[in-house]
């Protein structure tokens, strides 16, 4: 009776330390699982903060042109061409800045054209479109119009 009582305490013993190991893996395995959860809480929020800083930085870039882009209309309403001019810098800067700043970023194209610095023949958007729609009135294809009016407003 007492060796059977004493396997039994045994084997209650060894339940217990099974018992016992189940329950420290679960508890490193919840540990474990709360840390990744913590790590990946922190990436998330270092990612939001720098998609926060690049909206912020793109629309404050945005605002800027904006104003520039209204004060430019200003200043060709009134005929003022300093202004102008320094719209056009303001432009040309914020240009290259998302240039440098995006790689191959194509920000205002037409604009770039046209206002070249080191271009001595500046091109005539205006001009070109009304030869393009004159052309084209009098029953020509554009592309033969863009033929005949590739040189218009040099």
């Amino acid at each position: 009776m007492e060796g059977d009582l004493k396997e039994a305490v045994k084997k209650d013993e060894q339940k217990l330390a099974n018992l016992k190991g189940k329950d420290q893996k679960m508890k490193d395995a919840k540990s474990d699982e709360a840390r990744k959860a913590g790590r990946a809480m922190k990436i998330e929020k270092r990612m939001e903060k720098k998609e926060d800083r690049e909206y912020a930085k793109n629309h404050a870039l945005m605002a800027h042109d904006i104003t520039t882009i209204k004060t430019a209309i200003e200043s060709v309403k009134k005929g003022d061409m300093k202004a102008l001019a320094s719209a056009q810098k303001a432009l040309m800067h914020s240009m290259e800045a998302m240039k440098s700043s995006t790689g191959d970023f194509l920000h205002f194209l037409q604009l770039s054209e046209w206002t070249q610095a080191d271009s001595k023949a500046k091109d005539c958007p205006y001009c070109k479109a009304q030869c393009l729609e004159s052309c084209h009135n009098n029953g020509n294809t554009f592309m033969a119009c863009m033929q005949s009016c590739a040189s218009v407003g040099n």
